[in-house]
């Protein structure tokens, strides 16, 4: 267990049930040892589900985004980059450069 990240550790006192989700499974062993007690989910695998800050970030860096967008401006970018065609993209965001938005998305089809 001791590379097991624990996104959220939840108790449900009327059930009395923890729920975890693990979103770093190095340590597989424990992983199941952890399946046998309690609820775990794992991370999503779905594209529409959004990666910690340092992957999204390291992903956007170089892009050119502007400077003042707060996190919630950039998660929203990244979302839109991924679940988005090229064209809803491209009207949403006038002032990045169309050639970057097809990178980006490009990019992030690898």
């Amino acid at each position: 267990m001791k590379k097991i990240l624990l996104m959220s550790l939840i108790t449900t006192s009327v059930y009395s049930q923890i729920n975890m989700h693990i979103v770093n499974e190095e340590d597989q062993p424990a992983a199941q040892e952890l399946e046998k007690k309690y609820n775990v989910t794992h991370k999503a695998k779905d594209p529409k589900v959004m990666p910690d800050k340092h992957s999204r970030d390291a992903f956007l860096e170089g892009s050119g985004i502007p400077q003042d967008w707060d996190e919630l401006d950039r998660d929203i970018f990244y979302m839109d980059l991924k679940t988005k065609s090229f064209a809803e993209v491209k009207n949403k965001y006038p002032k990045i450069d169309p050639k970057t938005i097809q990178e980006l998305q490009v990019k992030h089809k690898k």
